[in-house]
């Protein structure tokens, strides 16, 4: 049964509040704008840092109405009218506020102080919402046809915009190398003042230097950041090779969480994940995880979704994870056994992903197959 409406002692006290701390934020808003001087000086406020009087006023009294407005309407039971409002109630304690700063900047500087504060505002979000649109139209490319694998790979490399984060990281590192190279130039024609802070900052620049180096070239060297495993193995032209004649089509989810969020596509031999190349071939599942035939675990980002178990299925050709706890040291040595007429692990797994695999697979999930209770009583009695 619905709860019958009451108008308490205590939510008149929530709607008097409500009251007060409007009428107060209508009176710092008048000292804003009439420009009274003891409101324009500057306060510290807790994790705001520094604020006009005024300012500070208008953000507290709208926090205190948003909190006094929410608990009255929980007293009164107003679900039904709550739920017919455009935005959360919650925004009744910032959208005020927000105003509040675009009036300030208007006072201080005018239209260019609205601009700034939209600029400050569209920044953050252009940050938080730009890159995923991109990341799908990116990846919606692999659907076209006609791709050579070259193409492919430079389309799935971009998804996660691992070019971008090369030239980056490479960048970070070279300009820290540059100071070190002007700060030596400087110091060698007497133009630079060596005093305690400059060693210091000129010696912990050329340590980072020197310890990073060998970690951003490793990142640099690596010829496909999106091929996990297989860029550590493969060449470039190999991976480029085992593409060829491949064509894309983006999985379709009856989910429509998962068709609005999750980007799965899948060729003949090959799946994208989360921006990640994945071979359908070496991929197979253990202990929650996606794994590849030497032993080496895939990053992927784990889905809780239901339809996800068939892109699993999928992805890997077995229905069960396979056992493979203490047994991983198995899996590498089953794998080196394939193919004994290549010399190395480059042309045993180019070999391995140019020829069909299903019979090894099976074969694979026949040995490391989860074994029964009974079974593992036997073997214990008679060991």
């Amino acid at each position: 049964m619905e709860k019958k409406r009451s108008l308490s002692g205590k939510t008149v006290l929530k709607i008097i509040g409500a009251v007060v701390s409007a009428l107060f934020f209508g009176l710092y808003v008048y000292a804003g704008i009439s420009r009274v001087e003891s409101m324009q000086e500057e306060v510290h406020v807790m994790q705001r840092g520094d604020m006009k009087i005024w300012l500070a006023g208008c953000l507290s009294s709208s926090l205190v109405f948003a909190l006094c407005v929410n608990a009255a309407l929980n007293d009164l039971n107003l679900w039904m009218w709550r739920k017919k409002i455009t935005f959360p109630l919650i925004l009744l304690a910032f959208v005020p506020f927000l105003a509040m700063l675009f009036l300030d900047a208007y006072l201080d500087l005018g239209i260019a102080g609205i601009v700034s504060v939209i600029i400050a505002f569209a920044i953050p979000c252009a940050m938080a919402w730009i890159p995923p649109l991109l990341n799908r139209q990116i990846a919606r490319g692999l659907e076209k046809e006609g791709l050579s694998g070259k193409n492919l790979m430079r389309r799935i490399e971009w998804i996660r915009f691992y070019p971008l984060k090369k030239l980056l990281v490479c960048g970070l590192w070279g300009f820290g190398a540059l100071l070190l190279v002007l700060a030596a130039v400087r110091m060698a024609a007497g133009t630079i003042v060596m005093d305690g802070e400059m060693i210091f900052f000129l010696l912990l620049t050329a340590v980072l230097t020197a310890v990073f180096f060998p970690r951003v070239k490793k990142y640099a060297k690596k010829p496909y950041h999106c091929a996990p495993v297989l860029n550590e193995i493969l060449t470039k032209k190999q991976i480029e090779e085992l593409l060829e004649g491949e064509r894309f089509e983006r999985i379709v989810f009856e989910d429509a969480d998962m068709e609005r969020y999750v980007d799965i596509y899948r060729s003949r031999s090959w799946m994208v994940i989360g921006g990640r190349l994945i071979s359908k071939k070496l991929a197979f599942k253990a202990g929650g995880g996606c794994y590849n035939a030497p032993a080496q675990k895939v990053p992927l980002k784990a889905f809780c979704y239901p339809e996800f178990e068939a892109v699993w299925q999928e992805l890997t050709g077995i229905s069960t994870p396979l056992a493979l706890k203490n047994r991983m040291e198995q899996v590498g040595q089953r794998f080196q056994a394939l193919f004994p007429e290549c010399a190395s692990e480059r042309e045993r797994m180019y070999a391995f992903l140019s020829h069909d695999a299903e019979q090894i697979k099976q074969d694979y999930a026949a040995f490391f197959a989860p074994q029964s209770g009974k079974r593992k009583k036997k073997k214990e009695k008679n060991a």
